[in-house]
């Protein structure tokens, strides 16, 4: 917005590109004060959706496959602090649009034992409802399945 593509394609050109870049300061911090303090979420300004990287999600990944099993779903992802840490497969072919909706509506929400809600995503079924179902696990682990009504 502030420096144009062909400049910052110009790797020849890096202090320049330096300098011009200081003008951006001000829109990133910003950006990151808007980061939520307490959960220090960010995706509704990147247009992304929030994840926690860790190591040995291997084993969060198959328990939850197999309650989606149980679930009749397959759509689904583990929350730990409003941030996806494992999701299904098909999960991610949802639009990104869609995944923000859907966690930042459950993380919007008081935290209960569990709940079930009717949805309707704008892209993938805007027509047809969906039943978001969640489940509070431990502190700020909760589990979102959505299944078809």
């Amino acid at each position: 917005m502030l420096v144009g593509l062909d400049v910052l394609l110009k790797q020849n050109e890096v202090l320049k590109l330096q300098k011009m870049l200081v003008v951006c300061h001000p829109l990133i911090d910003y950006l990151l004060s808007q980061i939520d303090q307490e959960k220090f979420t960010i995706g509704d300004l990147t247009g992304k959706l929030d994840c926690l990287l860790a190591s040995h999600t291997r084993i969060l990944q198959e328990r939850m496959c197999q309650f989606l099993d149980v679930a009749d779903s397959l759509y689904g992802c583990l929350l730990i602090k409003g941030k996806v840490i494992v999701a299904s497969k098909e999960w991610w072919t949802l639009t990104s649009q869609e995944q923000i909706l859907i966690c930042s509506y459950v993380n919007s929400l008081p935290k209960v034992l569990s709940r079930e809600i009717v949805i309707y995503l704008p892209t993938s079924s805007p027509q047809n409802s969906n039943r978001l179902i969640t489940l509070h696990l431990l502190r700020d682990v909760e589990i979102c399945v959505l299944c078809s009504s």
